[in-house]
């Protein structure tokens, strides 16, 4: 698998992290361009696919990703359980009810800005520390974007109304986000090296536990209604 990433790499001309993060914007802009033109058909599409994303993350936390983190040591375990916590937090903040066109809807909009960002950051760090696993991952990860593009559109519409400020803020926030955190992460891996790695994988494992479960929960329920 490593030496078909770095084939990979050479083909693209770019790092492997970077360009599974610019498919996550490519997937988060489809999204937000079926939530414009087909809201109903994008939610029955998004869920499938979140469902689908959750299931292959839960597979690699538990397989991979988990017992390597929690493996290492006390600070290790810490930083598992700050990553779960920051990501029950960001669905916390990221959930509210659309039907309220409230000020407050712009906090769940940062919230999805910032989830997106750490989604790119979390590409890195697992791709680092294995491509294989890594890969599985940023695939998980990447099935989410449809519904979380869906989710911040129709959130940017009950706050800037039905216009094109509505768009480019969606797109901001669900999709230029994962590459900007994509480009942050190899700077900070660039002049970190092993630090970096030391501290951002379990970060990195805490989030994709949660968000695999949470995709599971949220979204079984939807579908058996």
């Amino acid at each position: 698998m490593t030496a078909f990433i770095h084939l990979l790499e050479d083909a693209i001309g770019i790092p492997i992290a970077f360009g599974f993060a610019l498919l996550a914007m490519f997937f988060s802009c489809l999204g937000i361009g079926l939530a414009a033109s087909n809201r109903k058909l994008a939610e029955k599409f998004g869920d499938y696919a979140a469902f689908a994303g959750g299931i292959l993350l839960s597979i690699i936390a538990i397989t991979h990703l988990l017992p390597e983190a929690l493996s290492a040591n006390i600070v290790s375990i810490i930083l598992v359980l700050i990553g779960c916590s920051v990501g029950a937090i960001l669905d916390k903040v990221g959930h509210a009810n659309v039907g309220k066109v409230n000020a407050h809807l712009i906090t769940p909009i940062v919230a999805i800005g910032l989830h997106s960002f750490l989604d790119g950051m979390v590409y890195v760090a697992s791709l680092d520390h294995d491509h294989g696993g890594g890969t599985l991952t940023a695939i998980g990860l990447i099935l989410h974007e449809i519904p979380e593009g869906l989710i911040t559109l129709v959130l940017c519409f009950a706050v800037f109304s039905r216009s094109a400020l509505a768009i480019i803020v969606a797109v901001l926030a669900a999709g230029i986000s994962t590459p900007l955190g994509a480009v942050i992460g190899l700077t900070l891996d660039h002049k970190l090296g092993e630090t970096f790695l030391t501290y951002a994988f379990p970060v990195a494992a805490g989030l994709v536990s949660w968000a695999g479960f949470n995709l599971i929960r949220s979204r079984l329920f939807i579908l058996k209604r």
